[in-house]
Formats: structure tokens, sequence, C-alpha cells
């Protein structure tokens, strides 16, 4: 795993770690753009009080978010281009979720978990 992967993992597990909301019907890892020289993106996690997988809005009601709500990622680990970024977060989490880390079971004790950027197409990475 890379340096990143190992610190977005550390980073999820202590947001999750909190006792979670029973409102919560689904997570958002939403990507942005920073534009910073080092971290051209950021990733940020959100807890959604509604789910729809045919309806992409569900990811904005929402309910929580965590005490660091986002990191940046660096450029050695995102690339230059968002379609990159996405795709190498979107890897993250697929072996992230097959995983036995204890922070998947706060994931699959919700509907759902997305992934996109805030402007752009939520993709669903997991559902119940």
């Amino acid at each position: 795993m890379s340096n990143f992967g190992t610190t977005f993992k550390s980073w999820l597990s202590e947001q999750l770690s909190v006792p979670i909301p029973e409102d919560i019907e689904a997570f958002s890892i939403n990507l942005y753009e920073l534009g910073e020289p080092n971290a051209k993106f950021g990733v940020e996690i959100i807890g959604a009080g509604s789910f729809n997988a045919s309806n992409e809005d569900w990811a904005c009601d929402e309910v929580w978010q965590p005490e660091t709500r986002g990191i940046e990622i660096p450029v050695g680990f995102s690339g230059s281009d968002w379609q990159t970024c996405l795709h190498r977060v979107k890897a993250l989490l697929l072996d992230l979720i097959v995983s036995d880390e204890p922070l998947v079971a706060v994931i699959k004790g919700s509907r759902g978990l997305g992934l996109g950027f805030v402007d752009g197409d939520l993709e669903i990475i997991w559902q119940l």
C-alpha cells in the first residue's frame, strides 16, 4: 500500500471510530480540487441522512461530518488529473471494503458508500 494509502486508511479509521449518529443512512467520500503545488486534490467523508442508489443527490443530504473532515492527497498519489485521482482513490476504497479492517464494519452498518468529485457524478462503491 502506498504511503497515502496508509495515511488515508488511518484518517478514515480515526474519523469512523467515534459514535456515528443513528440517522446516517450512507457515507460519501468526496473528492475536491485544491490547486496546491503538492496537493491538487483533497478527500473528505460525510454521513448522509438518506440513500438512493438511483439518485445521487442523496449525498447532498449531509447530516454528519467528522472532526477532521478531509485531508490533502499528495500529487505523487493522485497524479495531475482528476480521472487518475478518482481511479486511485476508488482502488483504495475497493481494497478496503473487502478487508477485515474494523472501520469497514462502520461503513457496512450503513446502506451505502459513494465516491465522486463534489461537482461531478457519484459512484456507488458498496451498498447493502
